[in-house]
This record gives C-alpha cells, structure tokens and sequence, in this order.
C-alpha cells in the first residue's frame, strides 16, 4: 500500500510540474440545476430583527464594536468633528448620516473610502449614546447592495488592514442571517456558481466565503471543501483544476491539501497508476 502510494504521489506530482496551461472539462457528473432564487429571495421576510451582535471564536456573544480599527479616529480630514458632534447630539439617524458623507454613491469602492470609517465611528458613538435603540450597519448596507455583490466586497475588505475588523463583524452579522434562512452550503456554493467549471477556480473570492459559511454558519450537514468539489467535478476534471492550481502562488499551498485528499480517496478505491495517469 505504501509502495502504491509512492506510485501516485509521484506520478501526479510530475504531471502537475510539467502540464502546461489547460482548459477545463466540462465536468462528467450531473449536477442539480442551478437555483432559481438568489440569496435575496432565500432571505426575503427573514430579516426582522436587527443582528446587533456576534460571536467570538469561542462560540461567546459580544458586542459589535469600531473603536479598534485602525484608523477610525483619523477623520478629521473628511468630516467637520463638530458637525458629527451636532448630528450624535441630535440622535440623527445613522441611515441619513451615510447618506450626507454621500457613501450611498461610492458604489463598490465603498470600502475603500475613509468616510467609511468616519459613518462606522459614528454608529459606534450613536449605539454607544443610544443602547437601547442600538443600530447595525449592516441594514443600510443591504439597501445599497444585494448579497452576492456585498458578500464579495466585505471578503476583499477583510484584506485590508484598516477594514479588516469591521469586515469580518458584517460579514459575520450576514452569515447569521444566511444560517437564519437555512441557507444550505451546498446551495451558496451553485448561488456563487462555483459548480460552473470556472477557471482558476480556488482563486474565486467566493471560495474563501463558502470555506468560511461552510465551517461556522452551515445550518445542515457539516462538509468540506473537497467532498463539496468531489460532488460537483468529476476526478478528471477536479485534478485538472488543481494541478492548474498548484502553480499560482496564492492558490499553491490550498492545491496541494486538496491533492493530498484526492489521492487518499483514490488509495482507498485502489485506483491503479494507469487509471491515475488518465485523470491527469
């Protein structure tokens, strides 16, 4: 058995340092047709109650907090400090201040903006003045974006040191909602269309949402990445995406973790090198 692993290590490891640039193959197995709803239409009527808090690695409810951001008290620049002072004194609606810093026309440059993070100061100033009408962001957010699009953007600003933190809290506030509406793993990964036989596939910013959903929100079954992939590409065509995958640096070490796994699968069913080699 050790040998016949040796076999296949070797054999795909070669393939994948010599196989040039590929196309991908229609996958071979026959998947569930996409769905017609969007994440809006799974939503709709679900959310009713403002998602104000979430919850820390330890599984721990906490407070939606800004003050840590880097670069949140360095707004001087963009907001007059007693204009923001006059509108917290009045209580004005943190909708209405989005709308004065003209944030609702950033469009998908949104997080980007340092006015961003002088609106998520001021919601923190607003909830802290104000706990017993507490307000999340993420509502107002929802009313400029739809899910797909807003998911996407909230994923590259977790990238981004400055809006990392505040990122990661909207993104988990949106993934509650999504657990909420009983959002299946497995329908995310064909809203993203991650069953479409995209190239470059692992470097598809929806992988790293679906990993994330998949491993902390999933309201059903638990699964993988791998099982998920297995159950949409067939062994050729998954192979081929992951040799491809092991030659871009951002996606290498997430190949090869995947490869290991197909080649465990593959011991298991005491695949032959020569059935091996077709795949490759």
């Amino acid at each position: 058995m050790r040998f016949h692993y040796v076999i296949l290590l070797t054999l795909v490891t070669s393939v994948a340092r010599i196989n040039g640039m590929f196309v991908v193959k229609q996958s071979k197995v026959n998947t569930v047709n996409l769905m017609d709803r969007s994440i809006a239409e799974i939503q709709r009527g679900v959310f009713t109650n403002r998602f104000l808090r979430i919850y820390d690695e330890n599984g721990e409810e906490r407070a939606f907090g800004i003050k840590s951001i880097p670069g949140a008290e360095k707004i001087s620049s963009y907001l007059n400090k007693q204009k923001l002072a006059k509108y917290l004194k009045k209580d004005k609606d943190t909708d209405a201040v989005f709308a004065k810093l003209k944030l609702n026309t950033a469009g998908e440059k949104l997080f980007e903006s340092p006015k961003f993070l002088a609106w998520a100061k001021y919601v923190d100033d607003y909830n802290t003045k104000n706990p017993d009408k507490a307000k999340s962001m993420l509502p107002t957010l929802m009313t400029q974006y739809n899910d797909e699009a807003l998911s996407k953007m909230l994923e590259a600003a977790k990238q981004v040191e400055s809006t990392k933190s505040v990122a990661t809290k909207l993104q988990s506030e949106q993934m509650t909602i999504w657990k909420k509406a009983d959002l299946s793993a497995d329908a995310l990964f064909k809203i993203y269309k991650l069953d479409d036989g995209v190239s470059n596939l692992l470097a598809n910013p929806a992988i790293n949402i679906w990993v994330r959903y998949a491993d902390e929100f999933n309201p059903g079954t638990k699964t993988t990445l791998f099982d998920t992939l297995r159950k949409h590409y067939s062994d050729e065509t998954l192979s081929q995406l992951l040799i491809a995958a092991r030659k871009v640096p951002s996606t290498e070490k997430m190949a090869v973790d995947l490869q290991n796994k197909q080649i465990r699968v593959w011991l298991d069913k005491l695949e032959s090198p020569e059935t091996v080699f077709k795949f490759l």
